[in-house]
């Protein structure tokens, strides 16, 4: 889990969420059953759900293989609150990355 701020919003970024950090968002951010259950389970389709206090999302994106020389769809899950973005994804997305590292360096500015 890695976790950024910035202008009053807090990124919250899990590579390959496992059953602690599921329990971590549901103690802390009493996020919905089912938004839950879809941030653990993998998807074929792109999703948006509205819930009480959330929106989630599901969108995939176009991962390369390095090795393999080879595309495959990534799945990004995104839940966005009040305050917070949290995202989870299986397998390291370079962008994504990028832009994190990019927050974090201009948070210590």
């Amino acid at each position: 889990m890695k976790e950024v701020k910035f202008n009053n919003v807090t990124w919250i970024d899990f590579e390959d969420p496992d059953a602690d950090d599921v329990l971590y968002l549901q103690e802390k951010f009493d996020i919905h059953p089912l938004a839950i259950e879809e941030f653990i389970t993998p998807t074929i389709r792109p999703k948006a759900t509205q819930y009480d206090n959330c929106l989630f999302l599901t969108i995939h994106i176009p991962l390369f293989d390095v090795n393999e020389r080879t595309t495959y769809p990534g799945e990004l899950d995104i839940v966005i609150t009040k305050d917070h973005l949290i995202t989870g994804h299986k397998y390291k997305i370079y962008q994504l990355s990028e832009f994190f590292r990019k927050l974090l360096e201009s948070e210590g500015k």
